[in-house]
């Protein structure tokens, strides 16, 4: 795998994409506890594994576990997409 290097919103990655976390966006600071008590930290790896038609939910593989995030939720996150060598 190799690390891109821009910064970019979850949003932003399809299903399949793999990337990782590395912040939160500070308008987002509510959601912030909420990701961390989902075991979304920074370094994390996560597989994006279906986004909802509507735009309003998006499904994350993280370490295994499939892990649903609210449009808010997944709007808070930064990441780092993972290309395939």
């Amino acid at each position: 795998m190799k690390i891109m290097k821009s910064k970019i919103g979850i949003e932003e990655l399809t299903t399949g994409s793999k990337a990782i976390i590395v912040g939160y966006k500070t308008a987002y600071g509510g959601y912030v506890g909420k990701l961390l008590s989902k075991g979304l930290v920074v370094g994390k790896t996560l597989t994006v594994a279906n986004t909802n038609s509507l735009g309003n939910m998006v499904e994350i593989v993280v370490e295994k576990q499939l892990v649903s995030l609210s449009k808010p939720e997944a709007d808070a996150l930064y990441v780092t997409m993972l290309k395939e060598d």
